[in-house]
């Protein structure tokens, strides 16, 4: 098996919202606490 590092991802609200289910803005906050906890921008 090969393992691939992904240097960078992009994740916009509009896929948290159809991976969860719940709404866009709670996808915003969800993506806010994973940007707060890697320490990035």
């Amino acid at each position: 098996m090969v393992k691939v590092k992904l240097n960078r991802m992009c994740i916009y609200p509009k896929d948290v919202q159809r991976i969860t289910g719940k709404r866009e803005k709670s996808g915003r906050r969800l993506l806010k606490k994973i940007r707060k906890k890697l320490g990035k921008k």
